[in-house]
Parts: C-alpha cells; sequence; structure tokens
C-alpha cells in the first residue's frame, strides 16, 4: 500500500511492454487498415478492415464514397505525421476524418489487445494471463508496490491513494490487475472485477470501449459507430466532462509523488495535467526512452511548469529521477515508490 498520494500517468510506451503499439507502429497499423480499394464495379480489393467498410456503410449508406475519400485520404497521408491524433488534428475541419480515424483506431487496438500477453481466451474459463511472459514489465512490479503489507483480509485498501491518469485507448491496466489479483490473492474473477472498478482512473482520451461491460478485452466484433465515435476523444476535441477533468487536475496538484511511464510529454497532455493551484509534489519520477539528452532539458522545463515553478526552468532538478523503461523504473525505484 502506498504510504502518500500517487499519480501514476500512463502513455503508450507503457503499454509496448505487453505488445500494444506506440503513436508510429498505430500509424502505419491504420494506414493499412483504412486501404479500401474497390475493381470495377464493386469488388473490393483493397487491404483494409472490412469490419470498418461494414460500420461505414452501414451508417451512411448513400454517403459511403465520402466516407471512402476520407479512409483514402488517411491511408495515404498519414505517413507524414507523428500519429492519427496529429493527422485528425491536421483535418480537424473535416469530421469525416475523426471518424474514419476514430473506427480505425478502435479496430486497431482490439486487435493488438487480442495479440497481447495480457490476452486471455474468455471460451475457457480456467485460462488467465500467462505470468512467465509479463515477469519483465512494469505491470508485475506495479501490482508488488501496491500490494506491499496488504494482506487477504485488507484488499480493500490496495489501491488507497493510487490515481492513475491513462492516455491510451487500450485497458491493459484493468486487465492485467483483475487477473492477477485473483491469482495472487485467490479470490474470484467478479470480487476482483468489483475491486478493480473501484480504482481512482482518469481516461482524458477515452477508450475503445467500458472493460467492465460491454466490449471485452481484445473483442474481435468491432462497437457500433456510435459507440466508437463517443468512446474515443482526440487531442482535437473538447473533453467535456469538465467536473472529470478539474478531479485529475486537482489529483496532480495534491500528488506528493508523480509518476510518468511511456510518456512523451506531449503539449496537449500536459497542458491537461496542469492544476490551477501550485502543485504539492515533492518527488517525479519519469521514464525517458527515446527522449535524447538534448531533449532532456524540454522535459525538466515542463515538469517545472507542473510544479508551478515561476518562472520555468530547463535546468536538472535532483527532484527529478529518469529510468529507460517502465520496468527499469520500477527496478531502480521500487523502494522509493512505496512512500
Amino acid at each position: 500500500m502506498l504510504s502518500s498520494k500517487t499519480v501514476f500517468i500512463v502513455g503508450a510506451g507503457a503499454s509496448q511492454e505487453v505488445g500494444m503499439p506506440v503513436g508510429w507502429e498505430l500509424r502505419d497499423i491504420i494506414a493499412l487498415k483504412l486501404h479500401m480499394r474497390f475493381d470495377f464495379p464493386d469488388r473490393f480489393i483493397g487491404k483494409g478492415d472490412m469490419q470498418i467498410l461494414d460500420r461505414l456503410r452501414f451508417a451512411y449508406g448513400d454517403q459511403l464514397n465520402s466516407y471512402l475519400e476520407a479512409c483514402a485520404l488517411i491511408s495515404g497521408g498519414i505517413g507524414f505525421s507523428e500519429s492519427i491524433d496529429d493527422f485528425i488534428d491536421v483535418h480537424r475541419a473535416d469530421p469525416r476524418v475523426a471518424v474514419c480515424g476514430k473506427l480505425a483506431i478502435a479496430a486497431s487496438i482490439l486487435e493488438r489487445e487480442r495479440q497481447s500477453k495480457l490476452y486471455v481466451d474468455p471460451s475457457n474459463i480456467n485460462s488467465t494471463i500467462d505470468v512467465g511472459s509479463i515477469q519483465n514489465t512494469w505491470y508485475v512490479a506495479f501490482l508488488r508496490v501496491l500490494g506491499n503489507q496488504v494482506p487477504k483480509g485488507e484488499l480493500g485498501k490496495l489501491f488507497v491513494n493510487v490515481t492513475i491518469i491513462c492516455f491510451n485507448y487500450d485497458r491493459c491496466i484493468e486487465q492485467f490487475l483483475v487477473h492477477a489479483i485473483t491469482n495472487q490473492y485467490g479470490i474470484k474473477l467478479e470480487e476482483a472485477l468489483s475491486l478493480v472498478a473501484k480504482l481512482r482512473i482518469f481516461r482524458p482520451y477515452g477508450s475503445v470501449g467500458n472493460y467492465f461491460g460491454g466490449v471485452p478485452f481484445g473483442g474481435t466484433s468491432l462497437p457500433p459507430l456510435e459507440k466508437v465515435v463517443s468512446s474515443l476523444r482526440t487531442y482535437t476535441e473538447q473533453i467535456e466532462d469538465r467536473e472529470a477533468l478539474e478531479a485529475m487536475k486537482t489529483a496532480v496538484a495534491e500528488a506528493r509523488t508523480i509518476v510518468f511511464l511511456g510518456s512523451a510529454f506531449h503539449e496537449n497532455n500536459m497542458t491537461l495535467l496542469q492544476p490551477k493551484t501550485n502543485a504539492m509534489v515533492k518527488w517525479i519520477f519519469a521514464t525517458r526512452k527515446g527522449i535524447s539528452d538534448e531533449d532532456l532539458g524540454d522535459v525538466h522545463y515542463a515538469l517545472s511548469e507542473l510544479r508551478g515553478m515561476k518562472p520555468p526552468t530547463d535546468r536538472t532538478d535532483s527532484r527529478n529521477r529518469f529510468a529507460s523503461t517502465c520496468y527499469d523504473l520500477f527496478d531502480t525505484y521500487r523502494l522509493s515508490l512505496r512512500g
């Protein structure tokens, strides 16, 4: 159990440890998912996802060709952007791009959940996560930190002082915790589901679907178009739940420790995190895989802004602790993270 308020901020690099795609990988998957091509008169010869085509055809009927044009635009042009979010932002005035992009995000994430190390075959009631395949990931280390000195009879304390802010569309955190807690503590799956559902987790950009009902982890069926569009948000879109946004900012302001896992410190995300009052944070732990020494000063600057330092500075701050990967971070600072 953590002894002080801690916020874990989870980016794409964190899910990559179990086989989920980071931004550029998702971008390239989506380019193929939306490769919709037809021979005369209507024979499909593309490499695209037929479920996406079916959802578009069902929703738009006579307007299908207009949305196929948007698919072609994304498929042919997304390679010039860093991510699907960036591409949708470029075309923010075209709602068709957002619709087709979101369908492709959902199809891609569900497929990669199904291929990930956390997938469990739902047709086999005895199936569970292969713990051996995830020993060298942050997920196992995360549960060890949370579960320190938490006996089975006090499982309700497992998530005390824990807040998660997840910028990913996948549900890997929920999937891992449900199955890991079931096995470690020897409780029923239903009990673990109920416990994890109480975890304080914010998803500023939504997810591919509600983990606790409606959209199974790695599900083979793409949800209806309207559900996909409403469940996913890109950073271009306004976050409508202002109460949740303020609660998220308050959690950041009140945290003694903040842990960035697999984050690229995107300006839009950092702005969303910025509290209105000066943060109480003492320690910030962060992964920096893919961030050069030359760019590290920009990270220090962003973190000083988060702390409310005036003026912000790019100077090295000894209160900021770095590691390469998420697993490395928990391995290096496992005692410090307990608070």
